[in-house]
């Protein structure tokens, strides 16, 4: 079973990002698969975006590892991927084990500039009542990966969370970090009206992280949300896949105030045609600009939209893409976030084609119209089925995973060079 099918909010990714100018290079892009998931302990049906530490080494999240009870998809792993001469090496760091310490990873990973990993699992902690695939191991954990002697790597639980009106719950988008190394991100459930949370976690002095709700989502200003992304003043945007004035999504602003308390306001309401809907992944800025993906636009086919301050404190919807269907697409949303080259053209993944099985896209702008052209298009098996959203590096490449196919049928991570 494909683990972005058991819930239907499980769609948020979080991914680095390159940003610069505008243009492109039409070249045929070169597609490689780089390793194939095996599985069982290795993991396998990886369930994030990647991230990649400044020597070029990939980490991510998936499935399987020690079996969560009657969980078959095992309480998940995080992995490492290096490159070994000709050759790509997948190194487990460390195997949930359902309990306290977490269970099921799913959010993108974001690293530190000392080298510790953040992340977060969407069960386990072993606090709140939440129920997942008929089973309660709690309502999701933040965990810190560090790396001690010996190559091993050390887990820490930064924040159980206990779901109902005092906290969120099911913690699924990426993390961000800021630059005094605070925590941010989202739960989609939980919090005072069940709809969602924003939250900070703080650490201190004596080494002890503690939990702030910045927000709670009560519908109008959202809900569901998705991930979040800093500014340099160090306010908070995002987008919220449901909720807002029309029920189809909100994108939000949260600033810090005076004595610590945070203030929402929602700067677009997504109204389905012609802008779009549901928008299902972490806001990117390029710029003083904000970039997402969205999964509907009165077709189902989902749109990429931007967002632009108009001068009067408020934001306007200045480019909405809407993804036609047909033989490169069908009728599967775009996963994201989007990633930036140095022309300023925008890359991302969608979760369907003719095959049902994916591609991935990049959206140029010439003289203020966006044009598509597909890079590789799945087709299932050994070609590899619904891609993550992709990761750019400094040569332009492209890289990202797929949760299916591949030689074990259990994903392969690949490299696209456009």
């Amino acid at each position: 079973m494909r683990r972005n099918t058991l819930i239907f909010f499980l769609t948020a990714v979080f991914s680095v990002i390159t940003c610069v100018h505008p243009a492109a290079a039409q070249a045929n892009p070169k597609f490689q698969v780089l390793y194939n998931f095996e599985g069982g302990k290795r993991g396998g049906g990886p369930s994030s975006s990647l991230v990649a530490d400044s020597h070029g080494d990939f980490y991510g999240v998936a499935g399987d590892g020690i079996p969560c009870h009657e969980n078959s998809l095992g309480c998940g792993v995080v992995y490492k991927i290096a490159r070994s001469g000709q050759q790509w090496k997948e190194t487990v760091l460390y195997m949930f084990r359902g309990g306290s310490d977490g269970a099921v990873p799913f959010g993108s990973l974001v690293l530190d500039r000392a080298g510790n990993i953040y992340g977060t699992t969407m069960d386990g902690g072993g606090q709140g009542n939440c129920t997942f695939e008929q089973q309660n191991l709690g309502c999701g954990t933040v965990f810190e990966l560090t790396p001690s002697a010996g190559g091993k790597w050390k887990e820490m639980v930064l924040h159980r969370f206990g779901g109902g009106n005092g906290d969120g719950a099911n913690p699924l988008g990426g993390l961000v970090l800021d630059t005094l190394g605070n925590v941010y991100g989202v739960t989609p459930n939980g919090g005072s009206s069940g709809d969602g949370t924003i939250f900070e976690l703080v650490l201190s002095r004596e080494g002890h992280w503690t939990e702030k709700l910045l927000h709670n989502f009560t519908g109008p200003d959202g809900r569901i949300p998705q991930g979040v992304t800093l500014d340099e003043t160090g306010n908070l945007y995002g987008a919220a896949d449901r909720g807002g004035a029309y029920d189809l999504g909100a994108a939000f602003e949260l600033s810090p105030g005076p004595g610590g308390e945070w203030s929402e306001t929602v700067i677009y309401n997504f109204a389905g045609i012609p802008d779009g809907a549901y928008p299902d992944c972490a806001l990117v800025f390029q710029g003083r600009n904000l970039y997402g993906l969205g999964g509907g636009g009165g077709d189902g086919f989902g749109t990429a939209f931007e967002l632009k301050p108009n001068g009067n404190g408020g934001w306007t919807e200045a480019m909405s893409y809407k993804f036609t269907g047909g033989k490169q697409h069908n009728d599967y949303p775009p996963n994201g976030p989007v990633v930036f080259d140095k022309l300023g053209n925008f890359y991302g993944s969608i979760s369907g084609n003719r095959h049902y099985a994916g591609n991935v896209f990049e959206l140029s702008n010439t003289s203020g119209i966006w044009k598509e052209r597909v890079l590789h298009t799945f087709s299932g098996g050994k070609d590899g089925e619904f891609p993550s959203a992709v990761l750019i590096d400094e040569k332009q490449n492209l890289y990202g995973v797929v949760e299916a196919g591949g030689s074990h049928q259990l994903g392969f991570m690949f490299r696209i060079q456009p």
